[in-house]
């Protein structure tokens, strides 16, 4: 799988060697006291999460689609205390069940409630978590399956005024699922291809922030997008954030799916209200 390359030399890399045993998904970025999410530098801290966080989206899988062709996985998992994306997959980067289930490849469903032991490696300041260098295999993934079949965690719905101004993406948005809903897609060709295009969104209130449309690194968004016209009109759209080490360090949204857009209808309750209302005035028009 193809990887947008990095444009910045690591100043501050740190490497860990000691384990952190037993962590939730929401203190990765703080394992043996580092914060690791800022792009300027980066840690190799070996992690295990046992609180079994969930699949909640698969975002690449190893394929060919639509001429691209993917070597790895890329998904997204939740425990309740945060999320992050674990990349792995590859001959590189294997992700193998544990010992005690077979050690065989492991391919993830969402819905699956899964430990892992892996490094903590941000990328483009996405929470992420790759191979161990404590696997017999260099860089393996290890996972241990749970259960499968549980309820996945929702997208988050962030505003974009919420995110524009941010030069490091806080934990409760970095490597989360999220969606924006109602926005309009600016500055892209007229049809979704496989190379990558940037462009931006923009909401109903004109706050307008980057969009990254990524193919080349995501299976789901070339599959999702491949063909489609871009929209004229207001759609929704789910996937993640990142910031792109380089001059500006802003974020930037990168689609995996897109839906039309859906007014909402107004509740029972509203329209009863609006109801009464309506009569009331009627009568008063009636009595004068």
């Amino acid at each position: 799988m193809l990887r947008r390359l990095k444009a910045f030399v690591f100043t501050a890399a740190v490497a860990l060697t000691a384990t952190a045993f037993g962590q939730t998904v929401g203190n990765l970025a703080t394992v043996e006291g580092t914060v690791a999410i800022n792009a300027a530098s980066s840690t190799q801290a070996n992690i295990q999460t046992n609180s079994g966080p969930i699949v909640s989206a698969i975002i690449s899988a190893p394929g060919t689609v639509n001429g691209v062709t993917y070597s790895s996985y890329a998904f997204l998992v939740n425990d309740g205390t945060g999320s992050c994306e674990v990349y792995a997959g590859s001959s590189s980067f294997p992700l193998k069940y544990s010992a005690a289930q077979g050690g065989g490849n492991y391919s993830p469903t969402v819905g699956d409630s899964i430990d892992v032991l892996a490094s903590y490696e941000p990328y483009h300041q996405i929470s992420e978590i790759e191979g161990t260098t404590l696997s017999p295999v260099s860089k393996t993934t290890v996972v241990t399956l749970n259960s499968q079949g549980n309820t996945p965690a929702s997208p988050i719905t962030p505003t974009i005024a919420s995110l524009t101004n941010l030069t490091v993406l806080p934990l409760n948005v970095a490597g989360y699922e999220m969606t924006f809903n109602d926005v309009t897609i600016s500055g892209l060709s007229a049809t979704f291809g496989a190379t990558n295009q940037t462009g931006a969104i923009t909401d109903s209130l004109g706050n307008a922030m980057t969009l990254y449309y990524w193919p080349t690194s995501y299976s789901k968004a070339n599959q999702n997008f491949y063909g489609l016209s871009v929209p004229s009109t207001p759609v929704d759209l789910t996937g993640f954030v990142s910031i792109y080490p380089g001059t500006g360090d802003t974020p930037e949204f990168t689609p995996i799916s897109m839906t039309a857009y859906v007014a909402p209808v107004p509740e029972p309750a509203s329209l009863g209200l609006l109801g009464i209302g309506a009569m009331a005035m009627l009568l008063r028009r009636r009595s004068r």
